[in-house]
């Protein structure tokens, strides 16, 4: 039988886990799109230059892109391949 004490002890656990795992997926930096019109992958038309938003570029690096609009997409950003 599972004492009210471990319980929470496990439950404790569970929520710090939780909330590791959740901030470890902070994106560590920003990269604002500097306007107009262009294609994604120049580093040119962003604040990151000489990198453009690219998860993994250069190793082990997130990113938080930022439009003109002032959102923040946080997703997985490929490359296209021609």
């Amino acid at each position: 039988m599972i004492t009210l004490r471990l319980r929470r002890v496990l439950h404790a656990a569970a929520v710090l886990s939780y909330i590791k795992g959740v901030t470890s997926l902070r994106a560590d930096t920003t990269a604002i799109w500097n306007g107009g019109s262009g294609n994604w992958s120049d580093p040119t038309q962003w604040s990151s230059n000489p990198n453009y938003p690219h998860n993994g570029t250069p190793a082990s690096t997130l990113y938080d892109a930022v439009l003109n609009s002032g959102l923040i997409f946080s997703t997985p950003v490929s490359k296209c391949k021609t």
